[in-house]
């Protein structure tokens, strides 16, 4: 069984980064959102060095998915 890539929107990763700032604890947001603590760390990383911004990945629909395969 294939495990899919979840997609985060900008916005997600944003309130992720900010939610664990206020926090102080990474942990706990990303049982809260259910995603990796990593994920977090990664976007944390990201935003102070100015890389998390507005350019994102467009989100294919499924069909434009199967296409692709």
């Amino acid at each position: 069984m294939e495990r899919q890539r979840r997609i985060y929107s900008l916005e997600f990763k944003l309130k992720a980064v900010e939610l664990s700032n206020q926090r102080g604890s990474l942990i706990s947001v990303a049982n809260e959102l259910n995603v990796s603590s990593d994920n977090i760390k990664r976007w944390k990383k990201e935003f102070n060095q100015g890389k998390l911004t507005g350019k994102t990945i467009p989100v294919k629909s499924k069909e434009e998915e199967e296409l692709i395969r």
